[in-house]
């Protein structure tokens, strides 16, 4: 059996523990806060015939490399969110960017995601903006919602599709 390792990443508040809940779980938490530490959770799922164990690790959302260098070790790929009803969450990307470049391995993948997609009332981000920040660093880009399940599952099969296509070709 294969095992996916996926890091989430981003400021605290940005949604990461509720997107990896609705994947997890499938369901929208209202009590989804993350308990400060990196923690992770495994599903067991199927992708193009092979069964992989999908083991996503919820970080905590502080800046500092304390936990960073361990948290990333052996990762296929790094999910980097911001909300996008939080400008402030998008204006440290760079910050989360940085990071993955310097403590992850040359394998890994980066993906950006705006959660909180059913708030579009309070948008402060626009997908334009994302797409084009994604553009400059040549990385996939999503919005999603834990609240709805909004393009959740499409983008963990976006990851098992790249990291499978990377593995069987190189």
């Amino acid at each position: 059996m294969f095992k996916l390792k996926v890091c989430i990443v981003g400021d605290i508040e940005t949604g990461k523990t509720a997107l990896i809940r609705r994947y997890i779980y499938d369901k929208f938490d209202t009590v989804a806060n993350s308990l400060g530490g990196s923690t992770f959770y495994d599903k067991t799922t199927e992708f193009d015939g092979n069964k992989i164990v999908v083991q996503l690790w919820d970080g905590s959302g502080k800046k500092g490399p304390k936990s960073l260098p361990i948290m990333f070790q052996d990762t296929s790929a790094v999910i980097i969110v911001y909300d996008i009803t939080q400008r402030d969450s998008f204006e440290n990307l760079e910050y989360w960017i940085n990071s993955v470049e310097k403590y992850s391995g040359s394998f890994c993948g980066i993906y950006l995601v705006g959660t909180k997609l059913d708030c579009q009332e309070k948008r402060e981000v626009m997908a334009e903006e994302g797409e084009k920040f994604a553009a400059e660093y040549g990385i996939p880009f999503f919005e999603t919602s834990s609240f709805d399940g909004s393009y959740v599952k499409e983008l963990i099969h976006n990851i098992c599709s790249h990291v499978f296509f990377v593995i069987y070709n190189t």
